[in-house]
């Protein structure tokens, strides 16, 4: 097994594992370069402190037709969304009716900037994810089998 950082290669050579083996890997890998992303986002994020770096979260998704997995980061607050796309909705604040506003944003979309700016990044993280918990898991299937054999010798 060579050494690659390039995604596509390193997808094929995953097909040489078991199905099991696999699996584990693409999740082990898949999270671990999520949080990279996920500390990236946070990183990026227009205000230094406070609720808004707090709430960005990372999910691992199962694609179940393709067996291919996903991570999702997000953030469980409006202001997100407000930043984001300059807008507010319109919403209730202590039994009140705020009407929707538009927010002066000067750093623009500063999600689509951070995958702009750092997608290659994100990509050989993920490469060098997949990489590394294939060598993890390479050596595991070797101590099993080894074991395996000198239990068998020992009965033999």
């Amino acid at each position: 097994m060579g050494i690659t950082t390039n995604l596509g290669e390193v997808k094929a050579l995953l097909k040489e594992f078991s199905e099991r083996d696999a699996y584990d890997i693409s999740v082990k890998a898949t999270r671990r370069a999520g949080a990279r992303v996920r500390t990236r986002v946070r990183q990026m994020a227009p205000m230094k402190f406070g609720d808004l770096k707090k709430s960005i979260r990372l999910k691992i998704r199962a694609d179940r037709s393709s067996n291919d997995f996903r991570a999702v980061v997000y953030s469980r607050t409006g202001y997100y969304a407000t930043l984001l796309y300059g807008e507010r909705k319109a919403h209730t604040r202590n039994g009140f009716e705020v009407r929707a506003t538009t927010v002066r944003n000067p750093a623009g979309n500063w999600f689509d900037k951070t995958v702009a700016t750092h997608g290659a990044e994100f990509e050989q993280t993920m490469a060098k994810a997949l990489q590394s918990e294939m060598k993890k898991a390479a050596g595991r299937i070797y101590r099993r089998t080894l074991m395996t054999a000198s239990r068998l010798s020992r009965r033999a």
